[in-house]
This record gives structure tokens, C-alpha cells and sequence, in this order.
């Protein structure tokens, strides 16, 4: 699993409404894909 400071962009994500408003905007399933595209990521290459 990847060391804690990977995964905070994800968490920051997660707690601000103003970054899922963003992405919704482009599409309303756009925030849980790259939510845990991120997880996905930082567990494999971080």
C-alpha cells in the first residue's frame, strides 16, 4: 500500500466540494473514477 502522503490529493478530493462541483461539471461520473484512479495509481507506482 502506498505510504500515507500518496493518497492525500485523493482525500482532499474527497473533502471539497468545490473540486467535485469542477468535475461534475465535465461529467457527473467523473469525480469517483479519477477518486479512485488516484488510489489505484499511488498503490501500484508510489
Amino acid at each position: 500500500m502506498a505510504e500515507p502522503c500518496a493518497l492525500a490529493p485523493r482525500l482532499f478530493y474527497a473533502e471539497s466540494p468545490a473540486m467535485k462541483a469542477f468535475h461534475d461539471a465535465y461529467d457527473p461520473g467523473l469525480f469517483p473514477f479519477l477518486a479512485e484512479a488516484m488510489a489505484i495509481y499511488a498503490d501500484s507506482h508510489l
